[in-house]
Parts: structure tokens; C-alpha cells; sequence
């Protein structure tokens, strides 16, 4: 006899979409649902995973909005500012590098020939 098919409650679907907001991966939200896997989950709460992030980034985005324009936060504003431009920040060159030696000596070891002494060249 088969298992009959899984019907979601209108609780479940509030839950699901409560924590994929939060951004708990589909496991977990298998285990706090109580679905045996992923697959279920998808197939009948795909509105729900969608619309849940979604909606928290923005209502995260409005508050930041609010505090941007707000002027009681001058982090925020400056933040939200830089975010909204269009072009990109052009990044300086650092100077290239220059060949060095390095010369690596171990204590001890005075008595070695000099041929045995190891000397690296390269760049740092």
C-alpha cells in the first residue's frame, strides 16, 4: 500500500517561510518541520523557500534605508551611499616586486662546507 501524499498546513507554510527568511539551510528546515528529506521539502514549499529570503532581505533593506536617510547615522548613510553608485572604485598598483636574496643559516651547522650552505634567490 502506498504512503499517502503529503498536504502542508497553512502553519508549516508560515514556518518554512520563517526560517528560510532566517536562512537556515533545507535540512534543517527538514528537521524542524518534520520531513524526511529535501526533496519533499522543495516540492511542496517552493513559494514559501522563494519568497522568505526575499522578503527578509527586504525588510533588512528598509531599515537600512530608514537609518541612511534618518542622519542619525552617519555609518549607515555613508554605506548605503557607496553601495548606490554605479562605478567601481578603481584599485591601486602595488609596486612590483623587486628580486631579493635570502639567506637561510641554521645553528650548528657552521661546520659544513660552503657548497652545502643553501642560498635562495627569488622575490619576497
Amino acid at each position: 500500500m502506498p504512503r499517502p501524499s503529503y498536504r502542508p498546513t497553512e502553519e508549516q507554510r508560515q514556518r518554512v517561510k520563517s526560517l528560510s527568511a532566517m536562512g537556515l539551510c533545507q535540512e534543517d528546515i527538514c528537521d524542524l518541520v518534520g520531513l524526511r528529506s529535501a526533496k519533499t521539502l522543495r516540492k511542496h514549499f517552493r513559494q514559501e523557500l522563494s519568497s522568505g529570503m526575499a522578503e527578509a532581505n527586504a525588510a533588512v533593506a528598509r531599515v537600512a534605508y530608514e537609518m541612511a536617510v534618518s542622519g542619525r547615522f552617519p555609518a549607515m548613510t555613508f554605506f548605503w551611499a557607496k553601495c548606490q553608485r554605479k562605478q567601481v572604485e578603481e584599485v591601486e598598483e602595488e609596486e612590483p616586486r623587486k628580486p631579493c636574496k635570502v639567506e637561510m643559516r641554521f645553528p650548528g651547522k657552521a661546520d659544513r662546507p660552503e657548497h652545502e650552505r643553501r642560498i635562495f634567490h627569488g622575490t619576497a
